[in-house]
């Protein structure tokens, strides 16, 4: 990345309560999402992954913080706030969670989301060229015929729906289509949209290899394709990708920028614990690496050598005996936790702290 990029998205001090403290999704702030990045949002299941790319479209905000089980949406008297510099002028508040009904659809035309699950954003009952459509208008509502029909065959070629089948495909509603099939329409039907911003949650989750490698293509080869096209002038912004996935290899190779979340069930607490530049960014330098992101590096790894060999220096120690509900997120399963992690100030450590033991550690 070479042009100069702004910020797009600044989150201060985002914090969640599901239901009766069932869980807290807690201190994500200071984080900078900037313009035209690969930004991977990395993590096990339940740790508030998705629930963060939900904050970021809108879906989740203050009009309705019942949503989603969700039974508060700040912390310690501080409000939750996301600002969008991007466009400024479509959010009075300056906070997408404070957005009204109104500034969210045009946000929406900006920034798209590409579910986990198809259904949340298929209507199953209409024509797959008809849903196409609609999403070309969304961006483009004054859209003449020809290039209606030019930008629909771009998207099916693109990615392969219908193939030499097409006609019978357009005609086809999403409940007739193969779980791949959904897939790759609810992704067509984002990139229709033609937004700046695109938050995809496990776009290739449950897929063939095959299928998969193909889609991770496709959704690179566009970001590229228009990240040129701003360098050169031809368009007026890059595409921003925001990518959630529990993959660990997936987000390293694609990704610049890697947001790590952690969360813990049995002290019912979620939260950033790493963010970290890869070596596809020009940024990119030294880096020490919070334990739980090397714990997902090894994790990743085909580690006969190391079961064979019995080698601990590649694992994770457990810290044995009760619990600990205070300080630091990690304190339980964090191999070079010290007393002080326990602490209650420790609690407000995030990845930009620099009074960590982890720090430390080198990568």
């Amino acid at each position: 990345m070479h042009k100069q990029s702004k910020t797009i998205f600044k989150i201060h001090d985002l914090s969640l309560v599901f239901g009766e403290g069932l869980f807290r999704l807690e201190n994500i702030k200071n984080i900078d999402i900037n313009q035209g990045e690969i930004v991977g949002i990395l993590g096990e299941s339940g740790c508030g992954k998705t629930t963060f790319g939900k904050c970021l479209i809108g879906l989740i905000n203050h009009r309705d913080t019942t949503r989603f089980g969700i039974t508060s949406l700040s912390d310690r008297d501080v409000e939750s706030k996301i600002e969008f510099f991007h466009y400024p002028q479509i959010f009075k508040s300056n906070n997408i969670l404070s957005g009204t009904k109104r500034e969210l659809q045009e946000y929406r035309k900006h920034v798209q989301m590409i579910f986990q699950q198809p259904r949340a954003s298929l209507n199953m009952n209409m024509p797959a060229r008809k849903i196409l459509e609609e999403a070309v208008k969304i961006g483009d509502p004054k859209i003449k015929s020809e290039s209606m029909e030019e930008r629909i065959l771009t998207l099916t070629d693109r990615f392969e729906l219908g193939g030499s089948n097409w006609r019978r495909f357009a005609k086809s509603k999403p409940k007739q289509l193969s779980g791949g099939e959904r897939r790759r329409l609810g992704i067509a039907k984002v990139f229709a949209v033609n937004p700046d911003i695109i938050i995809a949650d496990e776009p290739v989750a449950s897929l063939d290899v095959s299928v998969r490698g193909k889609i991770l293509n496709t959704l690179y080869q566009e970001w590229k394709e228009r990240y040129i096209a701003w360098e050169s002038g031809e368009r007026e912004n890059p595409l921003t990708l925001i990518i959630i996935s529990h993959d660990y290899n997936m987000i390293q190779r694609l990704a610049h920028k890697v947001l790590v979340f952690y969360g813990d069930v049995h002290v019912k607490r979620g939260a950033i614990v790493d963010c970290y530049l890869t070596s596809h960014s020009v940024n990119t330098s030294t880096q020490k690496k919070h334990p739980y992101s090397q714990k997902l590096k090894n994790d990743s790894k085909f580690m006969i050598d190391s079961v064979t060999e019995n080698n601990e220096t590649d694992q994770i120690k457990k810290i044995s005996g009760p619990k600990i509900t205070t300080g630091c997120i990690y304190i339980n399963n964090c191999p070079v936790a010290e007393k002080r992690c326990g602490d209650a100030d420790a609690r407000e450590w995030n990845y930009s702290s620099t009074n960590m033991p982890c720090k430390k550690l080198n990568n």
